[in-house]
């Protein structure tokens, strides 16, 4: 009898053990499998901004447009029960991340694809080539340009480094692949004794199949700097 007992308290601690490395397991697989949901549902969203930037000829500033009426700027949406946040770089460059501690992964439009790690590697990865390819265009003399001289004040005070510059005037430039294919836009100083033209502020890189990022250019530097992310960690409470 004290066999059987003890074989009864043997069996029953492994199904307990065993009922316990069950819950652990799905405790930990639960994330991995929202994940997945989370990016088979974004599918929907991505298609309905790529629909809307070729009906527009960029993506929106936020989802209100693609069916999100009360989506705003630098807040979550919710969709299918997945949390979601958006933020468009440039016109033609977008992210959408998933809330999911430190390794959210992250919808990157230039790339088309997911990232959970060493994103901003993989982004320097992907437009440093993409830069030095327009700069071997413009240093080549490839590209055409338009220029608008009229600058408003407001455009002004919203140009980095405008205060700290000694340049007589500032225009508007945007630059041509040919005449259907933007190839980069951003605001210029020009000296008037010396005609020199230098870029200032934020400019919008294209590439020629219309995806977009952005470069920074200060008072000092001519060649730009590729804008770096700051990657926002936002706590998703789907009520």
């Amino acid at each position: 009898m004290k066999t059987i007992k003890r074989n009864r308290g043997v069996i029953y601690i492994s199904v307990i053990i065993e009922i316990i490395l069950v819950v652990l397991c799905v405790i930990k697989y639960i994330p991995v499998y929202n994940i997945y949901i989370g990016k088979l549902r974004a599918k929907d969203l991505i298609e309905r901004l790529e629909k809307y930037k070729k009906q527009h000829g960029e993506y929106p500033e936020t989802l209100k447009p693609i069916g999100f009426p009360k989506a705003e700027i630098g807040e979550y949406v919710e969709y299918k029960g997945t949390c979601y946040y958006y933020i468009r770089h440039s016109e033609c460059d977008f992210e959408l991340l998933i809330p999911d501690g430190l390794d959210s992964p992250i919808y990157y439009s230039l790339a088309e694809k997911w990232f959970s790690v060493n994103r901003a590697e993989i982004i320097k990865q992907l437009t440093e080539p993409l830069y030095k390819k327009y700069l071997l265009a413009e240093s080549s003399n490839k590209l055409t340009t338009s220029v608008r001289s009229n600058v408003t004040k407001s455009e002004k005070e919203n140009i980095p480094f405008f205060n700290y510059t000694t340049a007589d005037s500032i225009i508007f430039i945007k630059k041509f692949y040919d005449k259907k294919h933007i190839a980069s836009k951003g605001f210029a100083l020009v000296d008037v004794k010396t005609k020199r033209i230098k870029p200032i502020g934020d400019w919008t890189i294209f590439t020629y199949n219309g995806k977009s990022y952005q470069v920074t250019y200060d008072k000092d530097s001519s060649k730009g700097q590729i804008l770096s992310r700051l990657y926002l960690r936002v706590t998703c409470r789907c009520e």
